[in-house]
């Protein structure tokens, strides 16, 4: 075995780590007060550092809970610093579309257009200059899904999870590789039929959920 830089096991946690972890273990504390309700009213709030604060407010700044491993404890020496400049900032839903504009604009404001070029007006009233090769009539062309699905194939279809052989694992691929064969059967028989026997056994699955309206659940080995 090599030489390597014995740092990278034995330096020990950051101090932006340290200082994560101790806001966990205040968190899990106030988690566990509010569930049994011993907390306070006033120790609410949507954001981290406000529900943090006021509970330290309540509990004191030197306060450490008993849960708290010896290694992140803090003390007096080395104590728990949290910034009390941040408010509790209320939640609002972005308009993405002012978003863009805004954006867009500053982008706009970066450049600027080579003399005696002449901007183009788009629909939406913004300029822009036109690419040599860009054409207006350039449709883009979207890959169409077979239209002639059986009607208890309208949706998208898995299995159920089975809780006593925890198939959760082969639920979920089972599932992809069912859609992606939906999506072209007659081109994916060919690839994954031939591939191993296996796999042949899941087309031929699949083949019978196709042409009846029998479930995952109720195949059996063919």
């Amino acid at each position: 075995m090599g030489s390597f830089d014995a740092r990278k096991i034995t330096g020990g946690a950051s101090g932006w780590l340290r200082q994560e972890y101790r806001m966990l273990e205040l968190l899990d504390e106030i988690t566990l007060l509010k569930y049994e309700d011993s907390l306070p009213g006033f120790v609410d709030g949507h954001r981290r550092n406000t529900l943090t604060n006021l509970y330290r407010q309540w509990k004191g700044e030197s306060y450490v809970p008993s849960s708290v491993p010896s290694g992140i404890a803090w003390t007096d020496s080395d104590p728990l610093k949290v910034d009390n400049s941040l408010e509790n900032t209320e939640w609002e839903i972005v308009d993405k579309r002012k978003f863009k504009e805004e954006k867009r604009a500053a982008d706009l404001a970066k450049y600027v257009p080579a003399i005696g070029s002449i901007p183009v007006t788009t629909n939406d009233g913004s300029n822009k200059r036109k690419a040599p090769d860009e054409s207006s009539e350039t449709i883009a062309v979207k890959r169409s899904r077979i239209s002639d699905l059986p009607a208890h194939l309208d949706g998208l279809m898995g299995l159920k999870w089975d809780e006593t052989n925890y198939s959760c694992a082969y639920d979920a691929l089972f599932t992809i590789l069912f859609h992606v064969w939906l999506d072209n059967p007659h081109r994916w028989n060919n690839h994954m039929m031939n591939f191993t026997c296996f796999l042949n056994q899941l087309v031929k699955g699949f083949q019978k959920v196709y042409q009846t309206s029998a479930t995952f659940e109720e195949l059996e080995p063919v």
